[in-house]
């Protein structure tokens, strides 16, 4: 699932939800259970926006509306081409996606869109280190409207894996902090408190684990950033990386793969199929 945060104006931040189904066996299974071919899938995946709806308001998110073509057009070609307005829906289908994108740069992509002569520049970074402390429920406030004047959009995506699958990955990265520890002290170097911090909230989290047997969760995060010009793009990504600071998050850019990381937060980038 991607959380695509967009700004309208000033004032106002709307958040928009896609989801996403990996086209596996079990969803091939549901969809054949409620119609034909795409159909069927769709439907499908209608039922998981109707769940997904229902939560989001009993978290008192309050919910508009499923997104139409038209609409849906108009926030495709916002996510690459921000002088498009998302409320302008009437946008020719031919128009929606990209007439061209330069990769060369692999400090940032640029995209021009169909019937423009501008282009967008963009970067994408992902988040690498999550907060090793206790934070509040809004820790992510740095990014999300602490940067009025910045375009920006960040998704994170969560799959639910197994709990051994969970516990075996926590004794590797525990296993892997406790032997770069292990150096530094026979090397005679002192520990950065950070990893110290990271190795206990690894086996912190290890222990959570084994006592409760909860199913372990793998979380990415992306953030990507448009600006009308490379030069002030640059700007923009020092800008994002001291509100990634603050929000206790790692951040890393993807320099030589922006081309690649850009599509981890365009709407239906995975598409279902």
């Amino acid at each position: 699932m991607l959380a695509n945060a967009v700004s309208t104006s000033a004032e106002e931040h709307r958040y928009y939800i896609t989801i996403h189904g990996k086209f596996t066996r079990d969803l091939a299974a549901e969809g054949a259970a409620r119609g034909a071919g795409d159909d069927g899938v769709a439907a499908a995946m209608a039922a998981y926006l109707d769940e997904l709806w229902s939560r989001a308001e009993d978290a008192d998110l309050s919910v508009i509306s499923p997104l139409d073509g038209g609409r849906m057009s108009a926030f495709i070609r916002n996510s690459y081409d921000p002088d498009h307005a998302i409320w302008d829906t009437e946008l020719p289908q031919a128009h929606t996606f990209p007439r061209n994108v330069d990769v060369r740069d692999g400090a940032h992509v640029a995209t021009r869109a169909a019937g423009s002569t501008d282009s967008w520049y963009h970067a994408t970074a992902a988040v690498v280190g999550w907060p090793t402390t206790s934070v509040g429920p809004d820790f992510l406030s740095p990014l999300l409207i602490g940067m009025p004047d910045v375009i920006r959009t960040i998704s994170i995506t969560q799959q639910l894996e197994p709990n051994d699958k969970a516990v075996e990955r926590m004794l590797a990265e525990d296993t892997n902090n406790q032997a770069e520890m292990d150096r530094d002290r026979k090397r005679g170097k002192n520990i950065d408190p950070r990893d110290r911090i990271a190795a206990d909230a690894t086996g912190s989290r290890g222990m959570a684990l084994a006592s409760s047997g909860a199913a372990g969760s793998a979380v990415v995060g992306y953030i990507t950033i448009s600006s009308r010009s490379a030069e002030e793009l640059e700007r923009t990504k020092r800008t994002t990386a001291s509100r990634a600071r603050n929000a206790h998050l790692r951040i890393e850019w993807l320099d030589l793969e922006h081309a690649r990381a850009f599509a981890t937060t365009l709407p239906l980038a995975g598409g279902i199929k």
